[in-house]
């Protein structure tokens, strides 16, 4: 007899869910790290001010946690899927705006659409962990995406250094913002495949 729970699904259905998960955990906390490294060649740059900058720094912690809050029970109700795939778009919207962003006035407001497209990322991300796992599985996907966020802790410092010394400021701090933004298309692709979904009675990871 399997030990799994009856709700659990099985790990060939379950994989791809975790893929795109850890793939959009990856690139929300790397975006998340970088932004301080980046700060200082957006100023020289953009030609922000002090306040610019401080605004520049809140501003995606500040909508994450107003996306985080109410979405993990949007998620409960209209399926985690939809909830992810719509925190993929917005982030990707705003990531978008802040790589092309004329002023820091417009680089500020892409990234408060970013951060609140990461909270809405994060919710179900962890919703998801919890519906499709049980047992020692629920506790491998939860080691993989602290993993995944130790690995963006590292990288994202490491991968903005290099590029902060390699390329002018006016196209490094661009290049930083951009790095994440290809994970989290894939991140889409993945979680917009039929087979990621579970078929339950729940469906939380339907559309």
């Amino acid at each position: 007899m399997s030990s799994e729970s009856p709700g659990a699904a099985r790990p060939p259905r379950a994989r791809p869910a975790l893929w795109a998960c850890l793939a959009a955990g990856f690139a929300t906390l790397f975006d998340a790290t970088v932004i301080t490294y980046a700060a200082p060649a957006v100023s020289s740059s953009l030609g922000g001010s002090t306040a610019g900058v401080q605004w520049l720094l809140a501003s995606f912690s500040l909508t994450f946690g107003l996306g985080l809050i109410p979405s993990g029970r949007l998620g409960d109700v209209y399926g985690r899927r939809r909830l992810f795939l719509a925190g993929l778009a917005v982030f990707l919207a705003g990531g978008a705006a802040a790589v092309t962003a004329p002023t820091v006035a417009v680089l500020v407001a892409a990234r408060f659409v970013q951060g609140l497209g990461a909270g809405i990322i994060s919710a179900q991300v962890l919703g998801v962990i919890q519906d499709l796992f049980a047992g020692a599985a629920r506790l491998r996907a939860l080691a993989a995406y602290t993993a995944v966020g130790g690995l963006a802790g590292v990288l994202g410092p490491v991968l903005a250094a290099v590029l902060l010394g390699a390329v002018g400021a006016d196209t490094a701090w661009r290049l930083v913002l951009l790095t994440p933004l290809p994970l989290i298309v894939a991140a889409f692709v993945l979680g917009w495949l039929r087979r990621c979904r579970r078929r339950s009675p729940r469906a939380p990871w339907a559309p």
